[in-house]
């Protein structure tokens, strides 16, 4: 519990900062380069195919089912928990069993885009020429992602949000809903500029 309280704080406090770097240094600009275009044409691409073409809503649906159940799984082993079973399903959903559960087991489908992370790091360590594929599939999924989290906290079929209190739950994936975007857009812009100067404003804040 006290790991996840951490955990979310510090989404909390990279909201804050970063928002208090782009008021406070004029000097950090975003570029409106191709990377961004790549990153849009990707989210478009998603929201065209998962709207407009039927054949794909099946497998749309089924990814959202495994994606979520998967990042249970996975910050169940990393939070050091046992797992007991595994389901994910096209028509009846899916479910984890884990030996204890935490906010950050509960909440992680809602507050982690595992896919785009997984993509986004190994943009840094790809060829140039292969970024642009890199960052059409971030656009992709984080709008899958996106849009699994808005169904998600709009209905009332997900029983994760009930366990810590549907409020705190909501106010916590929107802290963290904030951070991602605000961090995918200085990733990307990173990307393009090579710009040090955020990270720098990060260890000068902290040590100063």
């Amino acid at each position: 519990m006290i790991f996840s309280i951490i955990l979310y704080l510090l989404f909390l406090l990279y909201d804050v900062i970063t928002i208090f770097y782009f008021i406070v240094n004029k000097e950090f600009t975003f570029i409106f380069h191709m990377n961004f275009v790549y990153l849009l044409i990707g989210m478009a691409v998603y929201l065209m195919m998962s709207v407009f073409i039927r054949k794909t809503k099946d497998f749309f649906r089924f990814l959202e089912t495994f994606t979520h159940e998967y990042t249970h799984l996975i910050f169940s082993f990393l939070t050091f928990n046992k797992v007991y079973s595994f389901k994910s399903t096209l028509h009846s959903g899916g479910e984890i069993r884990t030996k204890k559960i935490n906010p950050i087991i509960v909440l992680s489908p809602y507050t982690i885009p595992i896919i785009p992370l997984l993509l986004g790091l190994l943009t840094f360590i790809i060829k140039d020429q292969f970024t642009p594929f890199f960052i059409f599939f971030i656009g992709f999924f984080l709008m899958q992602f996106f849009n699994a989290v808005i169904k998600d906290t709009m209905t009332a079929r997900q029983p994760d949000l009930k366990i810590y209190g549907k409020p705190l739950s909501l106010m916590i994936i929107f802290v963290c809903l904030i951070a991602i975007i605000l961090f995918t857009l200085i990733t990307v812009n990173f990307m393009i500029t090579k710009n040090i100067e955020i990270i720098m404003f990060f260890i000068e804040m902290v040590f100063k």
